[in-house]
């Protein structure tokens, strides 16, 4: 036996957490209207991971203390689905609401530790609701997205404060597309690092590459 052979062994043995796995800062879980006790976030961006589990209309929020809310998701939902989000927080205290009916099943999950950003090209591939980044590249940037299911797939550039930054597009069920849109960051703050965002229930191929 040799020792790769030994390590193969000892990793099947034990259930190790990858490196990249992150936690949430918070995590919810319920069934119809919720309101959270009081979180709270620096200024920064964050990540929510929100898994709607009943066919229902689901309104998702931080409702702030002394900042503007931020809404994170409003679906009427063919259930189970799931939708990831990208969003900007200022400094202070909020309240997660979740706006349902009352046998509507949901879970939340927040991160307040985005990933760091990425350099191009980016290849990614998925199935539904998904965000590509933070992307560190200023300048024009290609997006080449390939459906593969029977719906329409929305793309969007935005940076992490909401703004879109001009790649705003459709590509027509079982179709690829191609576009080139110019991107605004600043390398100084994550807040102005862009993301793609796919808004899609089906499976999707997706390549993003600097534009020369």
């Amino acid at each position: 036996m040799t020792v790769d052979d030994i390590v193969d062994e000892v990793l099947e043995e034990f259930d190790f957490v990858s490196e990249d796995a992150r936690e949430p800062a918070y995590s919810f879980t319920g069934t119809g209207p919720f309101t959270s006790e009081v979180i709270d976030f620096p200024s920064d961006s964050i990540i929510a991971e929100i898994e709607y589990l009943s066919n229902a209309d689901y309104d998702v929020r931080l409702v702030g203390e002394s900042t503007d809310d931020v809404w994170l998701d409003w679906l009427c939902s063919d259930a189970p689905n799931d939708y990831t989000v990208i969003d900007y927080v200022e400094d202070g205290s909020y309240l997660l609401t979740v706006e349902t009916a009352a046998g509507a099943d949901w879970e939340v999950a927040i991160f307040d530790d985005p990933p760091d950003p990425e350099d191009l090209p980016i290849q990614a591939s998925g199935q539904g609701c998904d965000i590509i980044g933070p992307i560190n590249h200023v300048g024009f940037m290609s997006i080449e997205a390939t459906n593969l299911s029977p719906d329409n797939l929305h793309i969007t550039t935005k940076s992490a404060d909401g703004r879109d930054t001009g790649g705003n597009f459709h590509i027509e069920s079982s179709m690829s597309g191609t576009t080139q849109k110019k991107v605004l960051s600043t390398k100084s703050s994550r807040k102005f690092y862009p993301w793609v965002t796919v808004d899609f229930g089906g499976e999707w191929e997706i390549e993003v590459s600097a534009h020369k």
